[in-house]
């Protein structure tokens, strides 16, 4: 394996563990309004595009 090959492997999986960090901020955040506004879970599913 290149330098070049390392290097982007690394950066890739780096880029995947913030993504996934940034994920589950953003379902922590929409849970705390949800919360805050006392929204039901119909409510949640209807915000959120599934109802």
């Amino acid at each position: 394996m290149t330098a070049k090959q390392l290097a982007y492997e690394t950066i890739s999986a780096f880029v995947q563990r913030l993504e996934e960090q940034l994920d589950s901020y953003k379902n922590h955040i929409n849970r705390l309004v949800y919360q805050l506004y006392d929204l039901t879970e119909e409510e949640i599913k209807i915000v959120e595009g599934e109802g």
